[in-house]
């Protein structure tokens, strides 16, 4: 329904159905903090190009995308685990 405001909002049926909506069975710990250790560094050199193929491999067989997109994704993968070393972000 449109306000003669020009603002959008939901019919009457539609808050209604929001109202009576069941709350979602939580299980255990579910809104709880999650207590992660730190990652330990690996002790090896590590192949970067080996590295980055095999996450993309991963990728792939989960979600449809393409060689430009995986190739994103590896990249963005990095910089999230080495964004310390950089100066400037995006």
């Amino acid at each position: 329904m449109r306000s003669n405001k020009g603002s959008v909002s939901a019919s009457p049926r539609r808050r209604r159905t929001r109202r009576q909506r069941p709350l979602r069975n939580r299980g255990p710990g579910s809104g709880q903090k999650l207590n992660l250790a730190d990652p330990v560094p690996c002790d090896m050199p590590v192949d970067g190009a080996e590295l980055a193929n095999e996450i993309a491999k991963i990728k792939r067989q989960f979600v449809v995308l393409g060689e430009q997109e995986v190739d994103a994704i590896v990249l963005w993968v990095f910089f999230t685990h080495l964004i310390d070393v950089f100066e400037i972000a995006p």
